[in-house]
């Protein structure tokens, strides 16, 4: 599924048959299906099947959404309630009736994983935007000609357009660990901030607008609280399984993967539970498997596959990732793939439940980065070329604005309360969520996230605080079935961690060394710098394991899209 729209903002500029066929191959290049099309005065889109399309009140208006509205059985509801007559319950024709009934409000009554965009023939203006927890993207590139929106960042790469590496999001990339919305790693090319909505009228700049935000909401009734959570769990994992013939589940080895699988077991006997390791076998996975009587496929990850397929993985991703988890998650699907048409995932369990440790600072990082340490310029600085130490070095070390105004917003609220919000805002869809699903679905899988959703996320923070430490909720959920024994029996022994870190400190270390030296990343790295520090990580010299990843992704991303040169990085 994929879209992608061109917006002619010079009245003189016509597409050249030559242009429209450029557009067309460029969109999805991974899709078997066939295209879908719908042309205005001044719009231009495309869609790959599996986007929806609706052009209502006399053609005046067009919609097309790519994603899954999960409450769209409720907003159906109540129109029918409110008197609308609908021809089919489709989730365009639904959501052009809430247009029509509040305009850009209707952004405020939807939920779910979604990217959307409305087109206005007669005032010549184009809406969209997308979720409220950016799980989809909307990539836009605007020029003097055209506007460009797109799903795929690589869906934009026509007319001849060259990568250029975009120097904010090279600084915030090696800062925060992620690029903070609405950068990307391509000059040029933003994304439009989640929860937002745009407004894009004929000889006007483009305007953005939030219309959600993450509820910060204290204490109320602990025991009906917490009925109505697992209401609300139970509703949308039903949805979402519904959506689909064969599912599966991405179990790891903790609480949320049990408390997921007995529920989606209620409404999908034949679902299938996959895991990965480097190990033979997934212990956890295997006894659920077991208690549920569900199928279970393990996948056994090894360095020599880590190496053949990153550069795929990059392809796909558009943007360096930080995560190695990415990679666990792109051979689950690799392996789901042909045998399943959608993945469940705990993915989200975390922030969207509030069950973090106790006793971790979540304003230490911002210490940090506030901090121009002596360690940083000493030791970190120099991995950079000279002509980038010049544009960096006067806010390195600086917290954007974007990034800050998110702990501003949550002073005052405690420290479980603060880290939920922050990393519901910045650093989990960027990091995780984002990446993950581009991964999943490169494979023709949808993944489903039910622990993140907005109406579970305004049940959790109702609760009080110890509530969420204890992880009430998913606790509630399992002892549906399993007695306390038995749940510390089966989350007692935990997965090994893959060893990243080791394979690339041993069986991919020369490999990387190869892989960097033959790069022409000079502009924005020192070589000499980089190579000294990879051998000080391979001889354990106290080299942070997430430096030399992230590093490393950075040249596979250069390599990739700057010098195109992705078909050697298969060899």
């Amino acid at each position: 599924m994929s879209l992608l729209a061109v917006l002619l903002q010079d009245e003189s500029f016509k597409f050249s048959e030559d242009h429209l066929d450029e557009i067309k191959n460029m969109l999805t290049p991974n899709s078997r299906k066939e295209n879908s099309q719908f042309y205005h005065e001044r719009l231009f889109a495309l869609a790959t099947e599996g986007v929806q399309l609706h052009t209502f009140s006399k053609g005046r208006y067009t919609l097309v959404i790519d994603g899954v509205i999960t409450n769209i059985a409720e907003l159906y509801e109540k129109l029918k309630e409110a008197g609308v007559t609908l021809q089919n319950s489709s989730d365009t024709e639904i959501i052009a009736q809430l247009f029509i009934e509040n305009k850009t409000d209707f952004t405020q009554k939807i939920d779910g994983a979604f990217v959307f965009l409305l087109w206005d023939n007669e005032e010549k203006t184009l809406i969209g935007g997308v979720d409220p927890f950016g799980k989809y993207q909307l990539y836009f590139r605007e020029s003097a000609e055209e506007l460009i929106f797109a799903t795929e960042k690589n869906s934009m790469y026509f007319s001849h357009y060259e990568e250029q590496l975009d120097d904010f999001a090279f600084h915030h990339y090696f800062d925060y660990k992620y690029i903070p919305e609405p950068h990307t790693f391509t000059q040029g090319i933003k994304r439009i901030p989640k929860g937002h909505f745009f407004i894009k009228e004929q000889n006007n700049p483009i305007q953005f607008f939030p219309y959600y935000d993450f509820p910060r909401s204290e204490d109320s009734g602990v025991e009906g609280t917490l009925v109505k959570g697992k209401e609300i769990f139970r509703e949308t994992v039903h949805f979402q399984l519904a959506l689909n013939e064969n599912n599966g589940l991405i179990v790891r080895d903790d609480l949320a993967d049990l408390a997921l699988a007995h529920i989606a077991k209620q409404y999908d006997e034949n679902l299938t539970l996959f895991s990965a390791s480097h190990e033979e076998n997934n212990p956890f996975a295997r006894q659920v498997a077991e208690e549920l009587s569900l199928e279970h496929i393990h996948v056994t990850i090894t360095p020599q596959a880590l190496m053949e397929e990153l550069p795929k993985i990059m392809s796909l991703l558009e943007d360096p990732f930080t995560q190695p988890d990415i990679v666990t998650n792109y051979f689950i699907a690799k392996e789901a793939e042909g045998r399943v048409d959608s993945l469940l995932s705990s993915l989200g369990a975390e922030p969207g439940l509030g069950n973090y440790v106790e006793g971790k600072n979540i304003l230490s990082r911002v210490g940090k980065l506030l901090r121009k340490s002596k360690e940083t310029k000493e030791h970190f600085l120099p991995l950079f070329s000279d002509s980038m130490k010049r544009k960096l070095f006067t806010r390195f070390g600086s917290v954007d604005p974007d990034v800050l105004r998110f702990y501003e917003e949550v002073k005052g609220l405690d420290q479980r309360t603060r880290r939920q919000f922050i990393e519901l805002n910045s650093s989990f869809p960027n990091i995780a969520l984002q990446p993950i699903r581009k991964v999943i679905e490169s494979q023709g899988l949808t993944l489903h996230t039910p622990f993140i959703s907005k109406k579970l996320l305004e049940v959790v923070h109702s609760l009080p605080t110890e509530q969420r430490a204890r992880n009430e909720l998913s606790l509630s959920i399992v002892s549906e079935r399993f007695s306390v024994q038995k749940v510390r029996r089966l989350t007692r022994d935990k997965v090994a961690e893959i060893p990243y870190d080791k394979w690339l400190r041993i069986d991919c270390f020369d490999w990387a060394i190869e892989f960097i030296k033959g790069s022409e990343i000079d502009d924005y790295l020192s070589k000499e710098e980089v190579l000294k520090l990879f051998y000080s990580f391979k001889e354990k010299k106290n080299v942070d394991f997430q430096i030399v990843w992230s590093i490393l992704m950075f040249v596979l991303w250069h390599v990739v899209f700057v010098e195109k040169d992705f078909l050697n990085t298969l060899k």
